[in-house]
């Protein structure tokens, strides 16, 4: 059976998460017979080769300055020897001269500067000609004709994760029921002897992205006109990513964040004319009002890869005290294309509003026809409905024996369900959507909840928003948690999500061993263990408790 299109007026949703996630390296270059090196010029230098975050790179020590205007400096270079990974590499240098026991000297860190290095090419280097006069760090820092610089390099890399929350199948799953198989229909209509049909042109089509942007921090510095690009999502029918510019998208906009959006495949021939409107989130995930900005006029996307940005978007102060929280921002754009017909439209359809009818007849009761029995609450609903959405509540109202036994019992009670969990399934069959929640804690734990209810009763699309929504919450606090989830129920992209976020921690190792988590999936699910052992590097602390 073929699939029913989407409704028109609701969208498809999806998320991503861009973490900033950073190796340092602390490499000493120790210069003995200094006074060798001085009066030969370029000529003479010492270079040490080390490795930092997956690329080979070598240190050159200048004590006649690197260049000829620069013989009272002394002068370092960082070359990109070889590269580990395709594209380019970020990096902060900073300098130091150590002491006597190998401690720097904090009077001589230097950082080579406040933006990121970036290397685009094997061979490329990043010069400091003046960190130093000469006759400071001989007089300062030079000790038996010894010096010891330590140069601390930290890799910068951009990693992304992303989730998609599938198209509203509401309306499919009632016209599947109702209109399709006649199950449980109680009442028909006969106009005529005619069938009529009609159809309707579609003339806009909506996506939406979150775009979650952790270790914020680390990506400043970028430099002006330096993007981040989000993963790929749809909206329209063709493919984008949302651009982020940490520095502005230009040097007039440097004290600014810019956001754009790149058309990275088309789907169709022709121009795409977009309206975006872009907002940054709440701790629900909810779009902040006074955040919002939308363009003004329509951008006109003429051919694959054609980029357009909102410069400027946000003023960097601004956004940094209002909007960034524990190193994180989450920002969501709505891409609303428009599509031209080629003939004139006599009509233009409203946005379909079944789900508010649904939730009104939730509300009210209105020709229930079933009751539940949940920790001593009820709940009244309709069995139509139910069957329409749930695979299981079909079988049990209108399939097989099952069905008389159900028939047989005004009131249906149901164990292993909280009453606010299974109100809040009741709220997602008839609407398509979650209840709202004040605080994001209060949204994880009902979406950990939802998602074994939603396993229980086989709704498909309430796991994947469930999954969707604790992969971009997902945090310290409840990793554990959603990681026995993910294991037990198959969720494998909120697996992913929960190793990704483990694995760009520097102290992942403190979270698993200081929560207790290695014991609790040792015991919870084993089959995590290896994996972790393999991942992480943790083969001695299972084999301890292995022993104990």
């Amino acid at each position: 059976m073929s699939r029913s299109p989407a409704c028109p007026g609701h969208s498809i949703g999806s998320a991503s998460t861009a973490s900033a996630e950073t190796v340092t390296v602390l490499h000493e270059l120790r210069v003995e017979d200094y006074c060798q090196t001085k009066g030969h010029g370029n000529a003479r230098h010492i270079k040490s080769s080390f490795v930092a975050g997956g690329h080979s790179w070598s240190i050159t020590f200048f004590s006649d300055g690197g260049r000829y205007d620069n013989t009272e400096w002394i002068c370092f270079l960082l070359c990109l020897e070889h590269r580990g990974t395709v594209g380019d590499v970020m990096v902060r240098i900073k300098y130091s001269f150590l002491d006597e026991v190998g401690e720097p000297l904090p009077s001589s860190s230097r950082r080579t500067t406040d933006s990121l290095c970036t290397f685009r090419r094997t061979g490329q280097s990043w010069a400091e000609s003046r960190l130093i006069k000469r006759e400071h760090m001989e007089s300062s820092y030079l000790k038996d004709d010894k010096v010891c610089i330590r140069c601390d390099v930290t890799v910068i890399e951009v990693t992304s994760i992303s989730a998609v929350v599938p198209p509203s199948d509401l309306y499919r799953d009632l016209a599947g029921l109702l209109v399709v198989t006649g199950v449980g229909a109680g009442v028909k209509f006969k106009v005529g002897s005619e069938t009529l049909a009609a159809q309707k042109d579609v003339t806009t089509a909506t996506g939406w992205h979150i775009f979650k942007v952790e270790g914020y921090s680390q990506m400043k510095g970028i430099g002006a006109a330096r993007r981040i690009k989000s993963p790929s999502f749809l909206a329209g029918g063709h493919s984008w990513c949302i651009t982020f510019f940490p520095d502005g998208s230009s040097q007039e906009t440097s004290e600014w964040i810019c956001f754009g959006l790149r058309l990275e495949n088309r789907g169709s021939d022709g121009d795409v004319l977009v309206r975006a409107k872009y907002s940054f989130l709440d701790e629900v995930g909810e779009p902040i009002p006074s955040s919002t900005r939308t363009t003004d006029s329509l951008w006109r996307f003429e051919r694959t890869g054609h980029s357009w940005t909102f410069s400027p978007s946000f003023k960097r102060e601004d956004m940094e005290s209002s909007y960034v929280t524990d190193d994180k921002l989450y920002i969501r754009c709505d891409v609303t294309v428009i599509h031209v017909a080629c003939h004139q439209m006599s009509a233009v359809a409203p946005p379909s509003d079944l789900h508010r009818h649904l939730a009104d007849l939730l509300a009210t009761g209105a020709g229930a026809d079933v009751t539940f029995d949940v920790g001593g609450e009820t709940f009244a609903a309709h069995k139509e409905v139910l069957a329409a959405r749930s695979p299981v509540f079909k079988a049990e109202f209108f399939g097989g024996p099952v069905k008389e036994n159900v028939e047989a019992r005004p009131i249906i009670r149901i164990d292993g369900i909280e009453p606010g969990v299974f109100e809040a399934m009741l709220h997602f069959i008839y609407t398509d959507s979650l209840p709202k929640f004040d605080h994001a804690d209060q949204l994880v734990i009902m979406a950990q909840h939802l998602l074994v209810a939603a396993d229980r009763y086989n709704i498909e699309s309430l796991v994947s928003v469930c999954e969707f929504t604790l992969c971009l919450f997902i945090d310290r606090s409840v990793v554990e948690s959603t990681l026995v989830l993910a294991e037990q129920h198959g969720c494998h992209g909120l697996k992913e999500a929960c190793f990704k976020f483990l694995k760009s921690s520097d102290s992942y190792r403190e979270v698993l061993v200081g929560d207790d988590l290695h014991e609790h999936l040792a015991s919870t699910c084993p089959s995590h263990v290896d994996e972790l052992c393999t991942t992480f590097d943790l083969c001695d602390l299972f084999e301890t408790e292995a022993e104990d």
